[in-house]
């Protein structure tokens, strides 16, 4: 596109013009090269001077970065925490109010009956969302900095960490402790935390997890604090009367101090000391116990040493000290049992996924469907006036410039398929874009680039093409989309009452409705890294006594440009009205960029009508490919799948096997093949208590018939034909260094 006017000489003949005589014509100039000459010569008269030498006329590129990149970090599957981001809906805006309302109304009996912190969480939710609710404004502490300003507490709860299995030494969670045991459970929640830093918009999810404790870490001790209580959103329902928060769990934390690693208040300063050869040097920092002002402050306290870069020195080793800031003493705050400090919700990923404890069966069911969608993103919109250069290769003048000769709307979108799931009816997930879905001579094309053009005008005479090999003739095209045959002689939708007071011509004139056109850019978008509207061909064929020659119309960055990409929207002027007639700031944009003429000075009376109708701009993020507006539509929906899972408890109580080798690691339990079919899981729900944690199960004469090692919450063994020939009424379980609390049988279908 970078080529200056001329794409390609197609032919030179005219009359009695032969090959033979523009070779003897040594002065020959061919018709494009005179034509750009001339209408440059016009252009720089117009504005009265030279073109901003950075001018791009409005063809601003937009970047092509390849999107599959960045769809792969927001739908990865795991990161190496074992939690990632994802996108099931907000609550809304009174969630946080909803519960913090039910917390006033039961936090006093709470703390009255001594329920001043969870002993365990309700529900065992292997694939969960962790997202914010609320952090406190509550001010703790009485240390004071020069400026009179208190600690914020909840500032300093800045991590959350979730245990997915329970603590041997803890194992009911109603020990409130400053450490974490068995540190290696423990998960910190990433991409979000309380304070200043809180995202109220992300979720955290996390897969083949659990929840079995909770804490968070306080700034102000270094220590992980982990009292807390949960608050089901059932309740929170019933006591408000309402019905949104069932199935939801929130998670609340009270602040507390309790280990003060910092017995006395600091102050920070920077200051300059003595270097090797005698002289002061910049770049030194210090501390000093105590709360200072100024230097002066220090001094008149008597303070003879100072810790500098870590060294003990003597203050008269220092000289210029600023005071850049303060560390305060670490109180001791203990908790006072109010448990809004810090608000997190946490819900199964699945709707009805999580997996109560107790008796009986319950069930939930999942249904999906995946979609094939083709998405149409926008890369580059604007309206294109056009000015052909004229029908007389030899004469130009300023007058004829008007930039109506062709206008047009141009949208470029980039075409993409992916695959998007629907799990419940919401969305889940999309995967990267496909390879392979287009093709338009490229080879496993991933995308496909078309141009919408909508004509509004044509106010040139000679035949002008849009759109390189696969486009069209603007006249003609005018004709098929108003029924009707249009040659390129034909001005449409320029002349008015100003025209005909500069132009008096028997040129033929229409009045047309726009016509919309769609053309497959593709093949000129292959290998280019950004684009913009002037990548869309727009070719003239000129006529004229000494030969014919077809040219493309360009903007090139600094040079006179033959085409401008506006505003949608902006009026194009009446024919043979110069544009700068029209558009008082036009000059000026011409030579310095600014002001932008479609914003400055106008004169209405020249702008023709906003007939026909153009295209509706786009609106939404502006920048690369991968934040501008898009459109979806279906091109396969795929068919909905319901997944049951049926979980029915056949024993529980508590078993716990410490080793191998006791006599008592064996326990009868009743199970009776006739509960089982082929398929069904047998779900074993326990927790590790030492290394190499296991349990298996075995008939009455000891035939081992399954086996598993412990995870918590639970394992699953899938049951087979062998399983139900040999399982008796009288079944043992072996195992050790776990413990086992239930023994379930599950049931999945699928219709």
């Amino acid at each position: 596109m970078k080529k200056y006017l001329i794409k390609g000489l197609l032919a030179l003949v005219v009359g009695g013009f032969t090959a033979s005589c523009a070779d003897k014509d040594g002065d020959y100039v061919p018709v494009g090269q005179q034509k750009a000459t001339a209408y440059a010569d016009a252009f720089k008269e117009l504005i009265g001077g030279e073109v901003a030498p950075n001018h791009d006329w409005g063809f601003t590129k937009t970047s092509l970065i390849d999107e599959t990149a960045q769809t792969r970090a927001k739908t990865r599957d795991v990161d190496v925490n074992g939690n990632m981001w994802d996108s099931r809906p907000e609550l809304g805006a009174t969630e946080e109010r909803d519960v913090l309302s039910y917390m006033d109304m039961t936090l006093a009996q709470m703390t009255a009956a001594g329920h001043n912190y969870s002993k365990h969480f309700p529900v065992n939710m292997p694939n969960f969302f962790v997202t914010q609710v609320h952090t406190g404004d509550d001010y703790y502490g009485s240390a004071q900095d020069p400026n009179n300003k208190n600690v914020l507490g909840s500032t300093h709860m800045n991590e959350l960490v979730i245990a997915i299995t329970k603590s041997a030494a803890r194992p009911n969670n109603s020990i409130a402790t400053n450490t974490l045991p068995e540190a290696d459970s423990w998960h910190h929640v990433n991409n979000f935390n309380a304070g200043s830093s809180k995202d109220w918009g992300g979720n955290t999810k996390f897969v083949n997890m659990g929840t079995c404790d909770f804490a968070y870490h306080n700034s102000k001790d270094s220590r992980f604090h982990n009292r807390w209580i949960v608050v089901s959103g059932a309740d929170i329902d019933a006591a408000l009367g309402v019905n949104k928060y069932t199935g939801y769990y929130y998670v609340c934390f009270d602040f507390q101090s309790n280990v003060p690693d910092q017995q006395k208040d600091v102050t920070k300063f920077s200051c300059q000391m003595k270097n090797d050869s005698g002289n002061w040097q910049d770049g030194f920092n210090g501390q000093v116990d105590g709360l200072y002002s100024s230097a002066q402050d220090i001094i008149d306290a008597g303070v003879t040493q100072l810790y500098v870069n870590g060294q003990l020195v003597s203050i008269n080793d220092v000289q210029n000290i600023t005071v850049t800031g303060y560390e305060h003493a670490h109180a001791i705050i203990p908790g006072d049992n109010n448990y809004s400090d810090w608000i997190i919700r946490l819900c199964a990923a699945t709707p009805g996924d999580d997996v109560t404890p107790g008796g009986g069966s319950s069930s939930s069911s999942t249904s999906s469907r995946t979609d094939r969608i083709e998405r149409r993103r926008l890369v580059s919109q604007g309206r294109i006036f056009c000015e052909d250069l004229g029908t007389d290769a030899a004469r130009m003048t300023k007058s004829d410039i008007d930039f109506n000769d062709a206008v047009f709307d141009a949208k470029i979108w980039r075409l993409g398929q992916y695959d998007v799931t629907y799990v419940n009816g919401s969305y889940s997930s999309e995967t990267d874009y496909l390879e392979g879905i287009y093709d338009n001579g490229l080879e496993n094309g991933k995308f496909k680039y078309v141009a919408e053009i909508r004509l509004l005008a044509a106010g040139g005479t000679v035949p002008l093409k849009i759109g390189g090999k696969y486009g069209f003739e603007i006249h003609s095209k005018f004709g098929e989309g108003n029924n009707r045959t249009i040659t390129h002689t034909t001005i449409i939708n320029t002349m008015g009452a100003p025209s005909q007071a500069n132009f008096s011509t028997t040129v033929s004139t229409e009045t047309c409705d726009a016509v919309t056109v769609e053309v497959d850019i593709t093949s000129l978008v292959a290998g280019k890294s950004e684009i913009g509207l002037d990548i869309i061909p727009i070719d003239v064929e000129w006529v004229s006594q000494t030969g014919q020659s077809v040219g493309e119309l360009t903007a090139d960055f600094g040079k006179v440009p033959q085409k401008l990409c506006v505003p949608i929207g902006t009026p194009w002027v009446y024919e043979r009205i110069p544009i700068t007639d029209a558009y008082k700031d036009f000059a000026a944009y011409a030579t310095s960029r600014t002001p932008l003429f479609w914003d400055g000075t106008k004169n209405e009376s020249l702008l023709y009508p906003s007939l026909p109708e153009g295209m509706t701009p786009e609106t939404g993020e502006t920048g690369n490919v991968n934040t501008n507006p898009y459109h979806d539509r279906v091109v396969t929906q795929g068919t909905t799948t319901t997944t049951t899972v049926t979980e029915t408890v056949l024993w529980e109580g508590e078993i716990a096997f410490e080793n191998a080798s006791a006599g008592s690691t064996s326990e009868e339990l009743t199970l009776y093949s006739k509960d089982f079919a082929v398929g069904d899981k047998m779900r074993i729900y326990g927790e590790a208590t030492g290394n190499d944690p296991w349990v298996s199960i075995h008939d009455g004469d000891w035939h081992n018939y399954a086996g598993c090692v412990v995870t918590s919450p639970y394992t699953d063994i899938v049951v087979t034909q062998d399983m139900i020939n040999t399982m008796t009424i009288k079944t043992l379980l072996w195992g050790k260094f776990c413990k086992v609390t239930k023994i379930c049988k599950v049931v999945t279908t699928t219709n």
